[in-house]
């Protein structure tokens, strides 16, 4: 775990890397985003209202996360200890390694050091992202 970094479910803002931060996102907001900027539907879900509907699910709330750089958010992810899923890039950001960096770094922080990380519901055009090398994680701590 990285000192200061811990998870918590009170915790609302991380502060990451090179001016990079992770806040805790209302889920709806969060899914209408998340929707809209992913542009695919891997899950074939038949109408808005469908796609969306992962907000009203128990316990999503605390996993919804912006990732802001420099204060403007650039996309979002939910996270947990050992889990990244339905990461996303908002324009005009484009460096979607960037985003997965620090997810990946955050949440290995979180986590127990011999389990793996997974990472969920990623979208063909981000897998590449996750298994390009990354400089070593920097120790970061919750605002």
């Amino acid at each position: 775990m990285v000192p200061g970094n811990a998870w918590s479910d009170s915790t609302r803002q991380y502060q990451l890397a090179d001016g990079y931060t992770a806040e805790c996102a209302d889920a709806m907001d969060f899914w209408v985003h998340a929707t809209i900027y992913r542009m695919e539907n891997p899950r074939f879900e038949p109408d808005w209202a469908s796609r969306v509907s992962m907000a009203d699910r128990p316990g999503i709330g605390q996993m919804c996360f912006w990732l802001k750089k420099g204060g403007q958010r650039i996309g979002g992810a939910m996270l947990r200890p050992s889990l990244i899923a339905f990461p996303f890039i908002e324009s005009p950001f484009t460096d979607f390694f960037q985003l997965a960096r620090q997810v990946t770094c955050l949440v290995r922080g979180w986590s127990d050091p011999k389990a793996d990380v997974n990472a969920v519901e990623i979208l063909p055009s981000q897998v590449a992202s996750f298994y390009r090398p990354a400089s070593s994680c920097t120790t970061w701590s919750a605002a």
